[in-house]
């Protein structure tokens, strides 16, 4: 979603949801982005935004010969934006 709080000024929210489970393996994965973005010109805007995600993954869970990924990841970011 992206709301305009000002004529330059936009506000974006996302969050994205994904789950698989296939045979022995299951797993999902989530991202949530929140971020503001100023349009200094016509064609050029910077940005920032905050970003998190969730990963985890399983196969052959609790048998010895599986393994499991559960991570998370924190990021901040700011960017600059060309658009035609």
């Amino acid at each position: 979603a992206d709301y305009k709080i000002f004529p330059r000024l936009t506000g974006t929210f996302r969050a994205d949801y994904f789950y698989v489970q296939i045979n022995d393996i299951e797993g999902s994965m989530a991202e949530l982005y929140i971020g503001l973005e100023y349009r200094v010109f016509d064609h050029f805007a910077i940005g920032t935004a905050f970003n998190r995600l969730w990963m985890d993954l399983d196969w052959n869970s609790g048998k010895s010969n599986g393994w499991k990924v559960d991570a998370t990841w924190n990021g901040v970011m700011g960017y600059g934006a060309i658009y035609f």
